[in-house]
């Protein structure tokens, strides 16, 4: 159950090297946590120059999902907004990030306890609303970042389907879909360094990796064009994206979605993009609309890109796994 119980997804350092010496362009990705600040201590290296700072992504689970009964397994009494608040107030409280990513937000939570609560620990936030799911509030991203720490210079409220330039029954689909995100540009006060930052979540359903494989293509073309309109250059500019992407790093279990695990393990087309060195995911991966759809075979020639940003798990840096997932895990066709 997601964040039902409150528990905790994802506590990380991401960016203090990239304010001092050298950029640092990071995704968020989700793992978890029942320690608060263990992972502070744990993803901070030794010899950073520097400011450092606490990133944490979080999906919230919106109560109007729980409400509609998919929720079972879990006890009642676990399951009633007060009760999951209580916890989830208590966890945001202690690991007290200087940059938060959430999701699954509903809106008069929001405005009603989010704001209220976070204003008293100098944070400031921006929310992007979506109606999904049926009844209920709309539910969407919100982020917030430590006005001590970070001056907000610019914000956009992202909807992926409103980005599409291409036509055809794919890009159709993608167009439908309400998922989105938050970006900020914010100027760290202690450096003067302007950093993109955000929350983002991808399409849930496992069915349809590759419309999640094109929404995180782009969110990097607008994440790549917020910078450059503000004349930054995009190598230059340290990248925290933090979120629900509904993608695995490596996934080794066969199941009705991928019956065949060549080699062993897969690794989710949206991993790959945002932690290749190229950046580029092309129809040799698995979860390519060519490779994964018999309807979309005319788009074998399309290749997904991260417009130019250098991104890098920071999940895996912080446990110091190797950047990249090898190549070779992927490129196969099925």
């Amino acid at each position: 159950m997601r964040a039902a119980a409150a528990t905790l997804i994802t506590a990380v350092r991401t960016i203090s090297e990239a304010l001092s010496a050298r950029t640092l362009s990071t995704f968020v990705h989700t793992t978890m946590s029942n320690q608060p600040r263990v992972f502070h201590s744990r993803l901070t290296a030794d010899g950073l120059k520097g400011p450092c700072y606490t990133v944490i992504t979080y999906n919230l689970l919106a109560q109007k999902y729980i409400n509609a009964g998919a929720h079972h397994y879990c006890p009642a009494e676990h399951r009633t907004w007060q009760s999951r608040w209580d916890r989830i107030q208590t966890e945001l409280q202690q690991y007290d990030a200087d940059l938060l990513s959430l999701q699954e937000v509903e809106e008069p939570v929001f405005s009603a306890q989010l704001m209220p609560l976070l204003a008293q620990h100098q944070m400031q936030g921006i929310y992007r609303p979506r109606q999904h799911g049926g009844s209920g509030p709309p539910e969407g991203e919100a982020f917030f970042f430590r006005t001590s720490c970070f001056e907000l210079l610019k914000s956009r409220c992202i909807r992926f389907g409103d980005h599409v330039a291409e036509t055809g029954p794919f890009w159709q689909e993608v167009q439908r879909r309400e998922e989105g995100a938050v970006i900020t540009l914010l100027k760290c006060k202690a450096t003067g360094q302007t950093i993109l930052a955000g929350s983002v979540h991808l399409y849930f359903h496992p069915e349809w990796p590759d419309i999640k494989l094109a929404q995180a293509a782009l969110l990097c073309g607008q994440a790549a064009d917020m910078i450059k309109a503000e004349g930054l250059q995009v190598d230059d500019t340290p990248v925290m994206l933090g979120g629900d992407w509904n993608s695995l790093w490596l996934k080794y279990t066969p199941d009705v979605y991928d019956p065949e695990i060549p080699l062993g393990y897969l690794s989710s087309g949206v991993y790959a993009l945002l932690s290749s060195e190229q950046g580029v995911v092309d129809s040799s991966h698995h979860e390519h609309p060519a490779t994964r759809h018999h309807a979309y075979k005319d788009l074998g020639e399309l290749e997904f890109d991260t417009s130019q940003l250098k991104l890098h798990s920071a999940y895996a840096a912080g446990h110091h796994w190797h950047r990249v997932v090898p190549q070779d895990v992927w490129k196969h066709t099925l």
